[in-house]
């Protein structure tokens, strides 16, 4: 990140996962190798796949397709075209009205890939340090009186609070585009339309 930019400590971890059609798969690693997995394109979950496939013995690897656009992807996995997808779990509920299972979808570990979280924080000047002081204490607030954790249960989103102390989003957890979108989560967590609250 560029030297004028600085952020406050995370309020929330929010993770990548799997989404399969088929119950049966637990796992990325019961995918028979060969088969397609689609992977965000530019996220942290499709770096680390693309990683880690190009150091597997040839013929013992999953074939990539990367996706600019999670909907298609999404689309193509009910259609049978890809056997996976690794993306963002904000996003596929979005994208199956709040219940993915609902919609014949099932979210799985990501495993053999290690466990991939974005950590959500608020972005400000690095030259404000009193306000990302005041920004600190009022994380720190939410975060400790369970607040961010009701709230991320009631609108049916996918994560953990921010752990203690300061902490600053790393490059490899926090998607490209998390920069754009880490002022503004807090408040979409808020306002977070009914469609996507688990249903009862």
């Amino acid at each position: 990140y560029p030297d004028w930019l600085s952020f406050s400590r995370s309020y929330a971890k929010v993770p990548y996962v799997l989404a399969v059609t088929k119950p049966e798969y637990k796992n990325l690693a019961d995918i028979p190798k060969g088969k397609a997995i689609g992977s965000g394109l530019g996220t942290s979950v499709d770096a680390f796949f693309g990683a880690y496939i190009r150091n597997l013995p040839d013929g013992q690897s999953w074939q990539r397709i990367p996706y600019g656009d999670f909907e298609l992807m999404v689309q193509r996995l009910k259609q049978g075209k890809i056997e996976g997808a690794l993306i963002w779990a904000p996003v596929l509920y979005k994208l199956t009205g709040g219940n993915p299972e609902n919609n014949g979808f099932y979210i799985r570990s990501t495993e053999p890939l290690q466990s991939i979280e974005s950590q959500l924080a608020i972005a400000i000047r690095a030259k404000d340090a009193s306000l990302r002081s005041m920004l600190d204490r009022a994380v720190a607030t939410v975060v400790d009186n369970g607040t961010v954790a009701r709230l991320l249960k009631a609108q049916n989103i996918m994560g953990s609070p921010g752990e203690a102390g300061n902490i600053q989003p790393s490059a490899r957890k926090v998607p490209p585009w998390g920069c754009v979108l880490a002022g503004v989560v807090l408040l979409a967590v808020l306002l977070l339309p009914r469609r996507l609250r688990r249903r009862s």
